[in-house]
């Protein structure tokens, strides 16, 4: 296996490179061929176990918990098990899709039920000053902001439908 300038450490950091970029085996075996390194499956699949590196890790249930949490306090119950779960392999946290929906279930039983209704949380904006937040009035139907004559804003309120 060797690589342009003929060191075999180069190819096996392509082939590590190539791994951790999510790609699968078939293609990382073609962006080798385009480096002119040509290796079977079967060698691949011995030169990624010699690195030390597989599909899936082994995380206790705890650990994932604790990732999972860290992950629910960045964003709130505004995301679903499968991004959850995409947000931990770009980490380098490797599980099943079914375990992190589990404790996604145990861990946030609230966000689950929102997303399954289709109808989330809105968010709760605190902020000092006026009652106008992102260019819309807080308080109620559409008015002139008089506080800037030169750049005349106007702001639109968009009341909830009727339950």
């Amino acid at each position: 296996m060797r690589g342009n300038d003929g060191s075999p450490e180069d190819s096996l950091e392509l082939v590590s490179q190539y791994f951790k970029q999510g790609y699968t085996n078939l293609e990382i075996l073609e962006f080798l061929k385009l480096q002119g390194i040509n290796i079977s499956l079967s060698t691949l699949k011995r030169r990624l176990t010699s690195l030390g590196l597989s599909r899936r890790s082994l995380v206790s249930n705890d650990e994932l918990r604790s990732a999972i949490e860290i992950e629910l306090g960045r964003s709130g119950c505004f995301v679903g098990y499968r991004k959850m779960w995409a947000r931990l392999r770009m980490k380098g946290i490797i599980v099943k899709r079914a375990r992190v929906m589990t404790l996604l279930r145990e861990l946030d039983p609230d966000g689950i039920e929102s997303r399954r209704k289709k109808r989330l949380r809105r968010r709760a904006y605190h902020a000092k000053g006026g009652s106008i937040i992102g260019g819309r009035s807080v308080r109620g139907p559409p008015h002139f902001v008089p506080s800037r004559p030169q750049t005349a804003v106007v702001f639109f309120f968009r009341p909830r439908p009727p339950l």
